[in-house]
């Protein structure tokens, strides 16, 4: 069962959208110790009973769905040459806000993610100080963190 403090932060986070976890999280009074690791409270079971209650699965679907569909108005002028004539405002797509709703959809689904995580199983003892070097540089180039110097391509 949730307590007071984290009803208080969602009470505060749903009233305003663009409140930090951690700003609620100090309005309500949690400990300096906490809020420097504000996981402790977005991972209990209690947080997540929260969730499920104010923000079901099938609110995010549906709000993700109207993201994706996104458009915004602008203006055009219509008329001989433009010379004066008028002004008309029409829908389009706001491809800005549904990247951002892709892009959300996916790290909630699990597709995405801004850390790059690789299993790198090896027996990394018994290489030498060149060995380990070569290996790095080959690890980091196959998940784009460094390019491949000239002539290193040719080799792989």
């Amino acid at each position: 069962m949730a307590t007071m403090k984290q009803k208080s932060v969602m009470s505060k986070i749903l009233g305003n959208p663009g409140k930090t976890i951690t700003s609620a999280m100090r309005e309500a009074g949690y400990s300096e110790n906490t809020l420097n690791t504000p996981s402790y409270l977005t991972k209990s079971k209690s947080w997540l009973e929260l969730l499920d209650i104010y923000m079901p699965e099938e609110l995010l679907t549906k709000v993700g769905y109207e993201g994706l569909e996104s458009t915004r108005t602008i203006s055009a002028v219509s008329g001989k040459q433009a010379g004066g004539a008028d002004t008309d405002f029409i829908e389009v797509p706001d491809f800005a806000v549904r990247h951002k709703y892709y892009e959300t959809g996916l790290k909630l689904r699990k597709k995405l993610s801004d850390k790059i995580e690789q299993d790198i199983k090896m027996d990394f003892g018994d290489l030498t100080d060149d060995k380990l070097d070569e290996v790095i540089k080959q690890k980091s180039r196959e998940v784009g963190a460094i390019e491949a110097t000239p002539g290193e391509e040719a080799s792989n």
